[in-house]
């Protein structure tokens, strides 16, 4: 579940040697495309992480699909290694099971933006996280035909803490826009498929600056209280206006392809266990969706997570 709350001090990333997976054997999925039955007859997903895991209990992804949910956004790896330790856990046996029952999956990865000052230094980072990407979908077996693109989960500028945890110093929106446009651009080239960032609408306009170039990279939006069902309802707007980031249009609307409409939604209801589940929608038609799954990645040797790197 994807959280909006101050966080731990980013701790120095020190990559651990995990077990390597081959390419996974997914069964044949139930249907050929997904149906368009969610809010607003479209194409309905959740998004899930070891929060959806109390206890270690495993999802029912049958009872997830039979309740309408054609894809699901998989946490796979967080800047800090202990969350990145318990994403490792569960995403492997997640995305199989998904896929095993027609459920499209996609990944998403929890970035905590370092505490530097040069745009080398965020250069640097931004790159090494996205190796850390690299690593994770490689010892996956890269995409396949049922993978949705690696998206980047940027929600939080604070760099440094106090010692109650409130925040003492942010990035400025140069050096956060910079961190992303240099993640989003190496994943994108070493894969070849276009990357998905994931934020909320406040954040896009006060902590980052306006960019073409992040402008092109499909939008995962968050926003709750409108109702998706609505068929003029979008996110990205306020009470009079709308919020003005890299993805407003002339028009003042928002050019997103997912909507997190809600982190209310009823878990059992859709096969988790506990009792909240995050609920998005697809905005496009059955197309446009499956455009995203176009070209699958396949990992070479040097894609792999060498022994014991620091």
């Amino acid at each position: 579940m994807l959280r909006r709350k101050s966080i731990a001090i980013f701790s120095a990333l020190t990559f651990l040697s995990f077990p390597l997976t081959s390419s996974p054997s997914i069964a044949a999925p139930k249907e050929a495309a997904p149906a368009m039955a969610g809010p607003g007859e479209r194409i309905h997903g959740a998004d899930i992480s070891r929060w959806q895991h109390p206890g270690d209990k495993p999802i029912n992804f049958t009872k997830m699909h039979a309740a309408g949910l054609r894809f699901v956004m998989i946490k796979a790896s967080d800047s800090r290694e202990d969350a990145d330790r318990l994403a490792l856990k569960y995403v492997a046996a997640d995305r199989s099971g998904a896929q095993s029952v027609g459920i499209f999956t996609g990944f998403y990865h929890y970035a905590v933006l370092p505490d530097v000052t040069t745009s080398s230094a965020l250069i640097k980072d931004a790159t090494v996280q996205a190796q850390k990407v690299i690593w994770r979908l490689g010892s996956l077996g890269g995409y396949n035909e049922m993978d949705l693109p690696y998206a980047l989960d940027l929600e939080n500028n604070c760099i440094r803490y106090r010692s109650n945890k409130s925040c003492s110093k942010r990035a400025t929106k140069s050096a956060v826009t910079l961190w992303a446009k240099t993640f989003m651009a190496a994943i994108k080239e070493k894969t070849g498929r276009t990357p998905i960032f994931y934020s909320y609408p406040n954040f896009l306009e006060s902590a980052m600056t306006r960019d073409k170039e992040l402008a092109q990279y499909p939008l995962w939006l968050a926003q709750y209280a409108i109702d998706p069902a609505i068929p003029t309802a979008q996110p990205g707007v306020k009470a009079v206006g709308c919020y003005v980031h890299s993805w407003t249009t002339a028009n003042c609307s928002s050019t997103w392809t997912v909507w997190q409409y809600t982190s209310c939604g009823i878990a059992p209801k859709y096969g988790v266990p506990g009792s909240r589940l995050d609920l998005n929608i697809f905005r496009g038609e059955v197309e446009a969706f499956l455009n995203l799954i176009k070209g699958t990645w396949v990992p070479e040797a040097s894609d792999q997570m060498p022994k014991n790197e620091l």
